[in-house]
């Protein structure tokens, strides 16, 4: 809802404005009057020139909010020659009316007095200069003149008390909204540093409502009063001690009571000699002692005192908050027991040191051995004792510019310092090695463990977690050696197992940021030519190891599980690619070949997955071909339910990899299988390969299956394959795995020649 600009001004600037319009338009109005006197023409511009000065004075008042600079003087002169160019002298009360009006609002009480005397003597000021009223003679000490002064003096004062009134109104309403906002404002504030500066500001502009007042907040530590914060008319003090004198005075301070501070003056008199009138109260905090010191030129409003005692109540809560949250903070990021930090703030601190060092970083990955059995033998009280202990023996070795975490259990890392690398850090762990198989005196008995420690440095483009993973994987390596013994991670050494870490990793997360896309490798009709299906392989852009084929990470994903992820995202986005492409020139039928892992099968949304890929898409169930790669493995009690479901739709299921045809006939029975697809194996040239491409074809001929070869590398064996049957080969002989902006004018130019050749 919009609020009119009226609507948004206070009180006392509505009452304000009103006033000026009133006093303008009664200058302006008693212009006409003034220049049908019958005064000289000079004498008559003149008055009117005054009364228009008068009606912009109080506009001008108006805009600024406050006096114009010597208009105490110019006022009275301009009542008086307004006055004096009357045809009757008595109309001045009119003027100075209008003056009180317009004029009473603004500055100080001294200034309205000024100004009410000079309008009340205004009246007989005119009246000496111009004496007849109405044809006849009046002195200027006559009733009808002097009657007057009385209704000035009293309109004066009213004007007065309104504006004391409505200036106190809106002073008031100006610090509630102030705190208002300072209150959720140092709420959201978890520095306290930020916080005190926050304070400070606020109480800045508390003092502005309140000119001349004084601030002073005042923490006793160790013993002496420090001033925390000064603001007002005494700034500057912060980090000053408090003079013993009135120190002593804040002892006897009872608490949330504001008392007078009898030696205050004294005490505080080099640093602002103008302000007395000091008074202090003693706030409650839990932390500190704490005292709020109020002074001003005249003595302070009570209302400028709650003012100030809100904000620091404010204040102490907030810094409870700030206290609160920086305890929870390190509890979260530090180890409760060691008070070491913990893996994520750990990680943090060593991606800031390689943004620092420029790389000059290296790990330590410390593994206790034999801890549970300390564990198991003593109890877990004297396993937190060796815990300890152990956190202090890294910190002595290392020194206090390293790093020490503890990642949980008997797991600990060191972030070195920048000098110690290579062979010094080498020397470093040994040492430290040594000094953790130092016998332990704990509460329940003398223990003595071993350690077992990675070493790892930054290279690029390593990132923090991947240096870590290195000297995880370095001290994984030295405990399988024996333990006790530090290994330096070494890539030719540790390069695979560094490999499988990394794709274990990035797994995770590798769909979600986009970094699996799909290839496809085409399969054609032996006879015709004619691109019948594609078959989609996902590869993967590693952020360090670049381009991954489906052979180099797909094995690492079914162990970890996240085939299943990569899996619906092939299946999706094949659908949705293929969809796309069903209007290009020879791609209305080409069919799309997935592979399918037994683990997915075990999923019981597997179904569902399928289903919404096809109904997103609008690809025809009938040219999704489902290739289950790993038969053997597959649960029938949850895959066959889901197969049959999306065999009612019209999805085919392919057994892939058949080299001897016991898939084929072990799953006939249980699954709707309607291709068979020949591994390398089973179509390379040679006697047992024809041998099992005939069973092959047997099988075929008896279940009504249809024949697919894969990896066939030349065009003789391609017709050979043809001649047995085989309605689709997919190689090195028709074209490798291509990115999906490829495919579509790859199938339309196989069209084409396929067009031709069956014309020629």
């Amino acid at each position: 809802m919009r609020i009119s600009r009226w609507g948004r001004r206070s009180t006392l600037d509505r009452v304000r404005l009103v006033a000026c319009a009133a006093g303008a338009t009664g200058f302006l109005g008693m212009a006409p009057p003034v220049l049908a006197s019958p005064h000289p023409l000079p004498w008559r511009l003149a008055g009117v020139a005054a009364l228009v000065a008068l009606a912009v004075l109080a506009v001008v008042t108006y805009r600024r909010r406050r006096p114009v600079p010597g208009d105490v003087l110019l006022i009275p002169g301009l009542m008086v020659l307004g006055g004096i160019s009357h045809q009757d002298p008595l109309s001045t009360i009119g003027v100075c009316s209008n003056a009180i009006f317009a004029f009473s609002l603004y500055g100080s009480h001294r200034r309205g007095a000024v100004l009410a005397v000079a309008a009340g003597l205004a009246i007989p000021v005119v009246v000496s200069i111009s004496p007849y009223s109405l044809g006849r003679l009046i002195p200027w000490h006559h009733p009808a003149v002097l009657g007057n002064l009385p209704q000035m003096a009293l309109m004066a004062l009213l004007m007065r008390i309104l504006h004391s009134c409505l200036r106190a109104q809106e002073l008031s309403a100006r610090r509630e909204g102030l705190l208002a906002r300072t209150g959720s404002q140092f709420l959201r504030l978890r520095d306290l540093q930020a916080l005190r500066e926050a304070v400070t500001a606020a109480g800045e502009d508390l003092a502005e409502l309140a000119p001349g007042t004084a601030v002073l907040v005042v923490e006793r530590r160790a013993g002496s009063a420090i001033v925390v914060a000064s603001c007002g008319a005494l700034q500057g003090l912060a980090g000053a001690a408090v003079p013993d004198d009135l120190s002593a005075v804040l002892d006897a301070l009872p608490p949330d009571v504001l008392t007078p501070l009898p030696q205050g003056p004294g005490a505080l008199g080099a640093a602002a000699p103008q302000v007395g009138h000091w008074q202090g109260v003693a706030l409650a905090t839990a932390e500190v002692e704490r005292f709020l010191l109020l002074g001003g030129t005249r003595r302070v409003d009570e209302s400028v005192l709650d003012g100030y005692r809100t904000l620091a109540d404010q204040f102490s809560l907030a810094e409870a908050s700030c206290a609160s949250y920086e305890r929870l903070s390190h509890r979260a990021s530090h180890d409760e027991l060691t008070g070491l930090p913990t893996r994520a703030l750990f990680l943090e601190q060593v991606g800031d040191a390689i943004d620092i060092r420029c790389g000059a970083v290296t790990l330590l990955n410390i593994d206790l051995d034999d801890f549970k059995q300390v564990n198991d033998v003593h109890g877990h009280a004297a396993g937190d004792e060796l815990l300890v202990e152990a956190a202090r023996r890294m910190r002595e070795v290392c020194g206090g510019a390293s790093v020490p975490a503890r990642f949980g259990g008997d797991e600990f890392a060191v972030l070195l310092p920048t000098s110690l690398g290579g062979e010094d850090a080498a020397e470093l762990a040994r040492a430290l090695c040594r000094r953790l198989t130092d016998p332990m005196v704990l509460s329940a008995a003398t223990v003595t463990v071993g350690a077992s420690i990675g070493v790892a440095s930054w290279s690029a483009p390593l990132t923090a977690g991947d240096v870590l993973r290195c000297a995880d994987i370095a001290m994984y390596t030295a405990k399988a050696m024996g333990k006790n013994r530090v290994e330096v991670f070494d890539p030719t050494r540790h390069g695979d197992v560094a490999r499988h870490r990394l794709l274990e990793d990035h797994l995770i997360s590798a769909v979600e940021r986009g970094e699996v896309f799909l290839h496809y490798e085409p399969a054609v009709d032996p006879a015709t030519g004619a691109c019948v299906a594609v078959e989609a392989r996902p590869h993967w852009m590693h952020p360090l190891l670049g381009l991954l084929r489906p052979e180099d990470f797909l094995p690492q994903a079914l162990r970890s599980g996240r085939i299943c992820d990569i899996g619906a995202h092939t299946l999706r986005t094949a659908c949705t690619e293929v969809a796309a492409w069903s209007d290009a020139d020879g791609m209305g039928e080409v069919e799309v070949r997935v592979d399918v892992a037994a683990r997915q099968l075990a999923d019981p949304t597997f179904a569902d997955v399928v289903l919404d890929a096809l109904a997103a898409s609008g690809l025809p169930a009938r040219r999704l071909l489902l290739e289950l790669v790993d038969a053997d493995d597959t649960d029938e009690r949850t895959a066959h339910p889901q197969l049959r479901r999306l065999a009612g739709h019209g999805v085919r299921l392919v057994v892939d990899g058949f080299a001897g045809g016991r898939d084929c006939l072990t799953m006939h029975e249980g699954f709707p299988v309607s291709e068979l697809k020949l591994d390398a194996e089973a179509v390379e040239p040679g006697a047992d390969a024809h041998r099992v491409l005939g069973l092959a074809q047997a099988i075929g001929g008896f279940l009504g299956l249809r024949l697919t070869a894969c990896a066939v590398a030349t065009a003789e064996h391609a017709e050979e394959l043809r001649a047995l049957g085989v309605a689709a080969v997919q190689g090195p002989v028709v074209a490798p795995a291509m990115p999906a902006t490829h495919l579509a004018s790859w199938v339309a130019r196989r069209a084409r020649v396929s067009a031709a050749s069956a014309a020629d």
